[in-house]
């Protein structure tokens, strides 16, 4: 107040009922809060009066989702972690401590060999302080995470002996076809020279000295090696 000596100030939140004790508020609420303040004093003739808005402004954080990195084994990966970002030491951005978060994960499951962008669906987040929902309270920014399953390395093909050999009858023969370790996702093919490849196994008819070579390879994307 202008003089303070003998001068009472009170407060008020919509302009009719009156306190001496400042009005505290917690949450943002779009608009701000209106605060009333009056000044009166015996020795003048007018009460002094004033308007305010008081703003909670919206707490900065980054919700993303988490990152996995796994080896190819056949089985579904899943993302599940939730990442954010914390209050910090100037305690402006991030969640509070006690608050949890949660939200709904998009793309976030893979079984074969590769990468792919794992993200957030907008406006799933929520913060929660107890049971209490205080996501109003936060200014909410998105990131993505990645779930990455890498290739294994040890991939093999075996061929059955004992179709390596059959008795002149005039008819075609071929070897028995061939077994990948890792039967999902393997392509297996044949190839008389080592060059020209097909999934076709190469028959014979006729007796050849020394027998007819033939070449085998199995190739799977989830596997780094060809065997």
């Amino acid at each position: 107040a202008s003089d303070a000596k003998g001068t009472t100030i009170e407060y008020s939140t919509d302009g009719e009922s009156w306190s001496g004790t400042i009005p505290q508020f917690t949450e943002y609420q779009e608009g701000g809060y209106p605060v009333y303040v009056r000044a009166t004093n015996d020795n003048y003739s007018n009460a002094a009066t004033a308007e305010v808005v008081f703003n909670i402004t919206k707490r900065p954080v980054t919700v993303s989702a988490g990152i996995m990195t796994a080896e190819y084994d056949g089985s579904e990966k899943e993302v599940t972690e939730i990442r954010y970002t914390e209050a910090d030491s100037e305690n402006a951005e991030g969640v509070l401590a006690g608050h949890t978060v949660t939200a709904k994960l998009l793309n976030n499951k893979r079984t074969d060999a590769g990468e792919q962008a794992v993200s957030i669906e907008g406006g799933s987040v929520r913060i929660l302080s107890g049971r209490t929902d205080v996501t109003k309270n936060y200014a909410v920014s998105l990131g993505d995470g990645k779930l990455t399953i890498s290739q294994k390395g040890d991939l093999k093909v075996t061929v059955d002996a004992e179709s390596l050999s059959h008795v002149y009858d005039g008819a075609g023969h071929g070897i028995k076809a061939a077994e990948a370790s890792d039967a999902k996702g393997t392509t297996i093919e044949y190839s008389t020279d080592g060059e020209s490849w097909s999934g076709t196994i190469p028959q014979f008819t006729e007796y050849q000295e020394g027998g007819y070579p033939v070449y085998v390879r199995a190739t799977n994307d989830n596997y780094s090696n060809a065997a």
